[in-house]
């Protein structure tokens, strides 16, 4: 009897200690756990991204360079022709004018509308000239563009790359202080920061040029 009272006593013992834990520890101040904050997803393994600068591309493309020559000679071509049309017979109509010396004159009055007429004719034909040889530039740039994107888009499947950029030369150069220059390299630069990609301007221009 004797031992049963004792063993009663030290279960309602330790039943009341522990209920004096619960207590304490429900009255004493729990502090916030801070939430852990998200892991980042890792970047995505074996995705192979390049960038290729199109001004350094079109730069040293010998095609363009070809076509650029081209242009040139037939733009001196035309100057000579409008010198020889039109300055030149002007040239000679102001002396006629000069040796009369007579603004009254029948003769100075035909010189002074053949130079007007000459004028016009030479200002017409310049802006034809300027519109057919635009046409001209944007045919051969729309070539030439269609040809860099032929060559890129080969390399990219070829070599495995699953993303190819265009980017622009680091820093904008305008030594003519010209705001609209800069604003147009801004507005139209597309890669600002690359870290990691694989530059194939070279093997672009290599390719291109036939090396």
């Amino acid at each position: 009897m004797k031992k049963l009272l004792a063993m009663a006593l030290i279960t309602l013992v330790i039943v009341a200690a522990g209920k004096l834990t619960w207590l304490s520890g429900q009255a004493a101040e729990t502090p916030p756990v801070p939430p852990v904050p998200p892991v980042p997803a890792p970047a995505p393994a074996g995705i192979k991204i390049g960038v290729v600068n199109i001004f350094d591309v079109f730069s040293k493309f010998k095609k363009r360079d070809a076509y650029q020559k081209e242009l040139s000679k037939e733009e001196a071509e035309e100057y000579r022709s409008w010198k020889k049309d039109y300055d030149d017979v002007i040239m000679e109509n102001q002396k006629l004018m000069e040796e009369n010396n007579d603004p009254n004159s029948d003769l100075w009055a035909t010189l002074s509308s053949r130079i007007e007429t000459l004028r016009m004719q030479k200002e017409q034909r310049i802006k034809l000239w300027r519109k057919r040889m635009n046409k001209k530039i944007n045919t051969q740039m729309a070539q030439l563009y269609n040809e860099v994107r032929e060559t890129i888009d080969a390399y990219g499947k070829e070599k495995g790359f699953a993303l190819i950029l265009k980017t622009e030369p680091d820093r904008i150069v305008n030594s003519n202080n010209q705001d609209e220059d800069a604003q147009m390299g801004i507005n139209f630069r597309t890669v600002l920061f690359s870290q990691g990609a694989v530059d194939i301007t070279a093997d672009i221009i290599k390719k291109l040029n036939g090396e």
